[in-house]
């Protein structure tokens, strides 16, 4: 028969299921402290460990900002590429993609056309980006101190609809930059299917789990506190920050790009590279779920910026009718219908330059990205339009009173 008792023992007479029982309730009396006290609430973000990607260098030099931009841009590599290239050939000398996450050119632009002026227009296009990433962007780094009075959101068909994206909270710049940011409201659109929650509802729910990178921070400054200069003798650093992380450390580790992995050069012809079966992949089917799902984070970027008095210019990225053709039928109307409709309810610029003829095979270095040339042409054509539209117009030179009000005050004594 057999024994349900709680004080069960095995042969030697030792408790089994009580001890079971008491490190069951012990775990869950832990839990719930640390749930409702937080004791890792004030671990830095940046101190926790991350592999080195796009979206971690383009942050990391725009907190490094010591004032806030005038000018955001933010999008795909459509708008990355072309407007990084443009400055090579504008400041004629090498950038290292990594450390330039800014359009001198447009800023000099818009001076010259506003009569304004423009000190920063910071480049946050990151590649791969769809809306949902762009939204992130705006979310945990320019609604605080950091503020932009304009945001230039450029804008394509494969940022609603990628189908080589499993879920919005599968890419790189989602899962970076939700540690600067709540995105518990976001659960249901990032990650729609249950499976996909399943670790999100773990790490809610047990505490450890959820902070495993910020309890490995908080031990590392409490050893080095403790231990002193013991700690880096008894705690030395890993082999695998001495050797080439791109082959040694875990996957989730290795960096995307690294320093002098991508110089733009000015003048640098570029071949072109047929990239269509690339998008054959992105676009083999309409992938509508994702689509309204897209336009779902489209409608909460253009509130969160009217809540915050972010003026948005947007911009349809102009591509070449090859790279058009493999769209999924339907899917580019709804794009182009989706995009007027947004900046007819938001009352924001809108640039459309998806049929512009001036764009031709020149400017582009693949079926849908520019080069320097390209990068010209848009970044005139952009600013051209924000010239004519009063309330970005407006936001600028707003932002240029600010910064001289700013720069007179007086010192504190």
């Amino acid at each position: 028969m057999v024994n349900t008792n709680d004080n069960q023992t095995d042969k030697h007479g030792r408790p089994v299921l009580s001890a079971a029982v008491w490190g069951v309730a012990l775990f869950c009396v832990v839990n719930f402290w640390m749930l409702v006290a937080k004791p890792l609430a004030k671990v830095d973000p940046e101190s926790l460990p991350s592999a080195h990607t796009w979206v971690w260098w383009a942050a990391k030099e725009f907190m490094s900002e010591s004032h806030p931009p005038e000018v955001v841009i933010v999008g795909p590599s459509l708008l990355m590429h072309p407007i990084a290239r443009l400055d090579a050939e504008y400041l004629n000398k090498d950038l290292d993609y990594v450390h330039h996450h800014r359009s001198e050119f447009m800023a000099h632009a818009l001076q010259e056309k506003l009569g304004t002026h423009i000190s920063r227009c910071f480049n946050f296009a990151l590649p791969g980006a769809m809306m949902s990433d762009d939204y992130i962007v705006l979310r945990s780094m320019l609604l605080g101190p950091k503020k932009p009075a304009v945001v230039v959101l450029g804008l394509g068909v494969r940022d609603f609809s990628d189908s080589l994206v499993s879920c919005p909270a599968a890419t790189p710049p989602f899962r970076y930059l939700k540690r600067y940011a709540d995105t518990d409201d976001l659960v249901d659109l990032v990650m729609p299917q249950f499976w996909q929650r399943f670790d999100y509802w773990i790490g809610k729910n047990i505490y450890a789990h959820g902070k495993k990178l910020d309890m490995q921070v908080a031990l590392a400054e409490l050893s080095k506190r403790v231990l002193g200069k013991e700690s880096s003798r008894l705690f030395p650093p890993s082999k695998l920050v001495e050797s080439d992380p791109t082959r040694t450390s875990p996957a989730n580790m290795r960096a995307e790009v690294e320093e002098g992995w991508f110089v733009m050069r000015p003048h640098q012809q570029l071949p072109y590279e047929d990239n269509t079966r690339e998008y054959k992949r992105r676009f083999r089917s309409p992938n509508t779920a994702m689509f309204d799902i897209q336009e779902k984070f489209l409608e909460k970027f253009m509130a969160d910026c009217r809540r915050n008095d972010i003026q948005v210019v947007l911009v349809n990225i102009p591509v070449t009718p090859a790279n058009r053709a493999l769209v999924p039928p339907g899917n580019y109307e709804r794009y182009i219908k989706l995009l007027h409709e947004t900046a007819s309810k938001w009352n924001a610029c809108c640039v459309d330059l998806g049929d512009d003829k001036d764009f031709v095979a020149a400017d582009f270095y693949d079926t849908c990205h520019m080069n320097a040339a390209g990068g010209k042409k848009l970044v005139e054509k952009v600013v051209a339009y924000i010239a004519q539209d009063d309330m970005t117009v407006a936001a600028l030179k707003n932002a240029d009173h600010v910064r001289l009000a700013g720069s007179k005050a007086p010192v504190p004594q």
